[in-house]
């Protein structure tokens, strides 16, 4: 799997590594090729990713700006455009059928946020600051925390957060944290490394935890940035 941008970005392709064994959740930007399949999945994935990537933008207060596909991996990613308008969420049907039963849309909203964080970081340049680090890490890693913050964000009902809420309910998303730490990995030292398994887990929990610093003043409008600031400054 390779790291792709639009022509002219100046950047080199970077291999990227596994989630799942068999998978590659999380694994962020690629292109699709001959895996894509044109229309929608089952009508409860297609309805599942879709409601799923629509609470992601009602909560962060920002468009998404990619199309969903479906593909038969079991895979999810991120496919950066060659123009506005092209750029793809791909959610792969054996992954969906892999996640079935209990909290169901409480995984696929933890992977779905995961890829609209991969769509801001590419937009918004953060994969510019990171272009020299050695590992995927800490894009992986910012991407698991705005995935924290936003399942904060739906399980309270929005950005006006209840800080007894958020603690209540967090027995609820302990699914997402337990999905996270089994996509962590031990390849410290190669470029495929998306973080450790305690790391990946620690991630998602701080962006959750965090929800209510990150919300702040900012009960409307966009919100991204914020996290993915707090997310970057936090990482070492």
């Amino acid at each position: 799997m390779r790291l792709r941008h639009p022509a002219g970005a100046g950047r080199e392709d970077r291999a990227l590594p596994l989630g799942l064994p068999g998978a590659l959740v999380g694994a962020g930007v690629r292109r699709i090729g001959a895996a894509r399949i044109q229309g929608h999945g089952v009508p409860r994935y297609d309805n599942a990713v879709k409601a799923a990537l629509a609470s992601v933008s009602r909560v962060i207060g920002r468009q998404i700006d990619a199309r969903l596909v479906f593909t038969d991996e079991n895979n999810a990613h991120f496919t950066a455009g060659d123009k506005p308008g092209d750029n793809v969420i791909a959610f792969g049907n054996a992954l969906l059928e892999r996640l079935q039963g209990s909290d169901f849309t409480l995984k696929v909203t933890c992977i779905a946020a995961h890829e609209v964080a991969h769509i801001f970081q590419f937009q918004d340049g953060y994969f510019d600051l990171t272009q020299d680090d050695a590992t995927n890490r800490r894009n992986e890693l910012m991407a698991d925390y705005f995935a924290g913050c936003c399942l904060a964000f739906i399980v309270n009902g929005g950005r006006r957060i209840n800080r007894g809420t958020i603690y209540r309910k967090k027995p609820s998303v302990q699914a997402a944290f337990d999905l996270m730490f089994s996509l962590g990995d031990d390849h410290f030292n190669s470029p495929d490394h998306h973080g450790s398994r305690e790391e990946r887990r620690g991630a998602v929990d701080n962006g959750y935890e965090f929800a209510f610093e990150v919300a702040g003043g900012n009960p409307d409008g966009d919100i991204s940035a914020d996290i993915m600031d707090n997310a970057r400054f936090g990482l070492r």
